[in-house]
């Protein structure tokens, strides 16, 4: 390994605009489910009402990044992104109006899962596009450690934006600023010059077919093992707070676990690996199977919970941007904002279902700590498939091939 500095990656030409621009679309995504469950509960007061609609906007969230992403590469990030932000920023608005005049609850669920599939997909138009503008493999690296540090950091700073907004007005006000920040985010977007060398062809053709499916099957096998560990945390972290009678408990548990995130993202890149991606992969699998099973052993003490969750944190934010990174082996440049949507879907469908499967398992398991095994053994099946399957990625060369 030899070290380098984020400094190559954010002095490159038009990288720190677009990084920017992911950082200010994040935000709203760590704001707006949260809004939605406080103002749809103030207009209904109906917990029930609240939960189903965060929920359609989470699930809009889902599948609008697999239909951007696949637009993207037809028609350009440009035209997407700015049609999405319009959309989103106008359906955001006309919830907070609609639901304040006493509006019907289909139409302001409705109106909730339009702005989840809107969501502008700016995050997977930059990842998409960083390649063009960097050249070494260490530098492309540290880019995407960098793009996963800014996302995560930007999303747990929303719902602290949302309580700041609660001490001076109502809920609705958070969604109204979410709308405006999520425009600037797409303009300051927009606004940038497109790569020089354009992904697709004059013809628009791909200059070749992508590896469907073998080696983005892989990938996207792996990224579902991800969205199981989150899935789980979302239950197990709450139900094991509660019933040892500390439920403030949670809340520091989900921040030191984001906070160990962006340092294990920030870290990872930070360093010039030259050992080959496919191996990479492999070794944090195997680490992260370790973390886990012992944060299972600590939550026999949930405080010692705190330091465990920040390893747990740290041991899961290299393999996302591994996982990342292996896009650039298994699909075309034409592809690769579908691919890293798709990605992101199915790690987001697979938090989904994990959440429900651990909700419907803690009532009727004895201890809310049993529940925490299912994320080592995802993990480890996850370590499996990609070992059995590690011949799809290709060479996954580092920068000393």
């Amino acid at each position: 390994m030899t070290s380098f500095s984020y400094a190559t990656v954010l002095k490159s030409r038009g990288v720190s605009p677009r990084l920017a621009a992911v950082f200010l679309s994040a935000v709203p995504i760590g704001m707006l489910a949260l809004t939605m469950v406080l103002t749809v509960e103030r207009w209904t007061d109906s917990l029930a009402a609240a939960g189903t609609v965060s929920a359609l906007f989470s699930l809009g969230n889902a599948c609008g990044l697999g239909i951007q992403g696949a637009l993207m590469d037809r028609l350009g990030s440009r035209i997407v992104i700015g049609i999405a932000g319009v959309a989103c920023a106008a359906s955001i608005a006309a919830f907070v109006m609609i639901g304040n005049a006493g509006g019907p609850l289909w139409l302001i669920a409705a109106l909730a899962l339009l702005a989840g599939s809107s969501i502008p997909a700016v995050t997977s138009a930059v990842r998409a596009a960083l390649p063009e503008f960097l050249e070494g493999d260490g530098d492309k690296a540290a880019s995407y450690a960098l793009l996963s540090v800014l996302f995560q950091a930007a999303v747990t700073i929303g719902p602290l934006i949302v309580s700041a907004c609660l001490l001076f007005a109502t809920p609705d006000a958070a969604g109204v600023l979410a709308a405006v920040v999520i425009a600037a985010a797409c303009l300051l977007f927009v606004a940038q010059q497109p790569p020089s060398r354009p992904h697709i062809k004059r013809d628009g053709a791909p200059s070749r077919r992508p590896k469907w499916p073998s080696g983005l099957v892989t990938v996207l096998g792996t990224a579902s093992a991800v969205g199981v560990v989150s899935g789980v945390f979302v239950v197990a972290l709450p139900a094991i707070a509660t019933r040892t009678a500390a439920p403030a408990l949670s809340g520091l548990l989900f921040a030191v676990l984001a906070i160990g995130e962006v340092v294990g993202a920030f870290v990872y890149g930070a360093r010039n690996w030259s050992w080959r991606r496919r191996e990479q992969l492999g070794v944090f699998l195997l680490g992260a199977t370790v973390v886990f099973s012992l944060a299972v052993f600590a939550a026999l003490w949930p405080y010692w919970l705190v330091p465990a969750m920040f390893l747990c944190g740290m041991a899961i934010a290299p393999i996302s941007i591994i996982l990342s990174i292996l896009l650039d082996d298994v699909v075309e440049p034409g592809e690769l904002a579908r691919a890293y949507s798709l990605m992101v879907a199915v790690s987001l469908a697979a938090t989904a279902a994990a959440s429900a499967l651990t909700g419907a398992m803690a009532s009727i398991i004895s201890s809310p700590v049993l529940l925490l095994f299912i994320v080592p053994a995802s993990i480890s099946v996850s370590y499996a498939w990609s070992r059995w399957r590690k011949d799809t990625l290709l060479s996954g060369a580092g920068s000393n091939g």
